[in-house]
C-alpha cells in the first residue's frame, strides 16, 4: 500500500467519523429544554466544516448538508462560538425554541436566490445580489 493509499484510507475514515459525531451534536444541541445548546452548535458547524474541508479528496457520498458552502459554515462558527463562550453579550445568530426549528435546518434552510440561482441559507436574494 502507497503513502498516498494510506492517507486516502485516513482520510476517509476520519471523514465519515465526522459525519457521525455532526449528527449526534445536532441530536445532543437540541435535547433537555426550548433552546438550542450554543457550545453543542458551535462544535457541530465546526465540525461540518472539518468534514466539508475533506470532503473533496475522499471517495465518499456528499455530506447531508451544503458542502461548498464553508464559508457560511465559518460564519456559523464564529457567531456560535460567540454565544457558547460570551453570553453576556447580545446574540448574533437567531435562537429560538426547540419546537420551532426545522427537523434538518441545513436542508430546509437552503434556497436558490431569486437573481442568480446560487444556492443559500435563507430566502430571496443571496448576500452576493443584496450587495450590488
Amino acid at each position: 500500500m502507497t503513502d498516498a493509499d494510506v492517507r486516502a484510507t485516513i482520510r476517509e475514515g476520519v471523514y465519515n467519523e465526522l459525519l457521525v459525531l455532526a449528527a449526534k451534536l445536532d441530536q445532543s444541541r437540541r435535547q433537555g429544554g426550548k433552546a438550542i445548546q450554543p457550545h453543542d452548535t458551535a462544535a457541530m458547524h465546526a465540525v461540518r466544516l472539518a468534514a466539508c474541508l475533506l470532503y473533496p479528496l475522499v471517495e465518499a457520498p456528499a455530506p447531508p448538508f451544503p458542502p461548498k458552502r464553508t464559508d457560511h459554515l465559518v460564519k456559523l462558527v464564529n457567531e456560535w462560538h460567540d454565544v457558547a463562550l460570551f453570553p453576556e453579550r447580545p446574540a448574533t445568530v437567531e435562537t429560538r425554541p426547540d419546537s420551532e426549528w426545522p427537523a434538518d435546518p441545513s436542508d430546509t434552510d437552503i434556497s436558490d436566490c431569486t437573481r442568480c440561482g446560487t444556492r443559500f441559507y435563507g430566502a430571496g436574494l443571496c448576500d452576493e445580489c443584496k450587495a450590488s
